[in-house]
């Protein structure tokens, strides 16, 4: 290995958490708070995507070659933009009208809007990280939930247009289950917002198929690749593991954190065979699973249920 590649190893993962944490801060404060939170991550699925051609950690797992690039572009912005956009109407706005019923039945909001701003921010984001860990292990654990979430993780390529591979009921959840409650114990909007602006600093690097080096210490405290790519291993024993976005931490409270040192090499994807390879069936793929659970008598199908189930026990 070159003395260069070595380099660009082990500065890329915190040059990219850094910068674009800069760059959300400098739109936040400029007031740029929904355009911020998309033009940064823009730029660096770019940067990103082009990383994945220089220094890639499988060689034949990038972007520029996958398949289902077009597919994943599309889920990208329909499915998490659009899921997002509707979760956000139905539940976040309606969240902030209840809020204020709180506030006049108890005297006040549960959240300490009142704190200075440098201290809320990484307060929320812990919290947050948090609720989302149980939301997104119920994704998993849930046999109803399953075929709505599996559309992330049936791919057999990680890199970094996976990390908007999404269905849009997908993000609903994450409105409903997360950014709602959030918003009904009073958090304030730009507050809240600094939790997604947080899962956008690390979600995109953490799928993408970009060779980083990350010190040993770091992979129990903050998301690092090493840690989330165990979480979309085939293997159910592993992909059973990691649900945390952000804060590992979370994880190792609960019991299911998967230390990446001393890991065999593992394939991507799910091990039932549900997959489905059209833009259209990939949408519809939940409910087609819910309709013949219905005509079946609510008894699931085995091989979209089996990863859900087995997640269930495994820890």
């Amino acid at each position: 290995m070159s003395a260069a590649r070595s380099i660009l190893q082990h500065v890329l993962w915190p040059a990219v958490v850094v910068s674009s944490t800069v760059g959300f801060v400098a739109c936040f404060q400029r007031g740029f708070l929904e355009s911020g939170l998309v033009l940064v991550p823009v730029a660096f699925f770019l940067l990103l995507f082009g990383l994945e051609l220089v220094t890639p950690d499988r060689p034949d797992q990038g972007s520029a070659r996958d398949p289902q690039l077009w597919n994943d572009a599309f889920h990208g912005i329909v499915g998490q933009g659009g899921g997002n956009a509707l979760g956000q109407v139905v539940f976040v706005f309606a969240a902030a009208f209840l809020a204020g019923e709180i506030s006049e039945r108890w005297g006040g909001n549960l959240w300490p809007a009142e704190w200075p701003i440098w201290v809320q921010v990484p307060l929320l984001v812990f919290f947050a990280d948090g609720v989302d860990y149980w939301r997104h292990r119920w994704m998993h654990t849930a046999s109803w939930l399953w075929p709505v979430h599996m559309l992330h993780h049936d791919a057999e390529r990680l890199n970094v247009l996976k990390s908007g591979r999404s269905h849009f009921l997908d993000m609903f959840m994450r409105n409903l289950l997360c950014y709602a409650p959030l918003a009904l114990i009073g958090v304030p909007r730009e507050v809240m917002l600094a939790y997604a602006a947080a899962v956008t600093i690390f979600g995109p690097i953490a799928h993408a198929n970009v060779s980083v080096r990350v010190p040993e210490f770091l992979h129990r405290w903050v998301l690092t690749p090493q840690v989330h790519r165990i979480h979309h291993a085939r293997p159910l024993e592993l992909s059973c593991s990691n649900y945390a976005n952000v804060f590992p931490i979370w994880d190792v409270l609960f019991g299911t954190f998967e230390h990446p040192d001393g890991q065999p090499r593992f394939e991507y994807g799910i091990e039932a065979d549900c997959a489905r390879s059209d833009i259209l069936g990939q949408t519809l793929a939940p409910f087609v699973e819910w309709r013949d659970r219905w005509r079946q008598g609510r008894r699931p199908n085995p091989r979209s249920e089996s990863p859900s189930r087995l997640c269930s026990t495994w820890h």
